[in-house]
């Protein structure tokens, strides 16, 4: 089955809600599903999103880290 599951404000406010997220998508991830995650956030957020990104995995690659800023740099082109 195909799970969409889109968070965004005070789910995503701190690094331990990023984990729980992480952790619910995981879950039903092992269960068989297909996940896709959508991810919104408040506006001139997308700095602190980056840095938490960082704190969270420090050896992301460069292209996971350009990645992750351009789907954030779309996500407030489109707001």
């Amino acid at each position: 089955m195909l799970i969409v599951k889109k968070f965004g404000g005070s789910s995503v406010a701190d690094k331990e809600r990023i984990f729980n997220v992480a952790k619910r998508c995981i879950e039903d991830y092992e269960a068989g599903n297909d996940v896709v995650v959508v991810l919104s956030a408040m506006g001139k957020t997308t700095d602190r999103l980056i840095e938490m990104a960082r704190d969270i995995n420090p050896k992301a690659s460069k292209r996971e880290m350009d990645m992750f800023a351009g789907v954030l740099d779309e996500r407030c082109k489109m707001e």
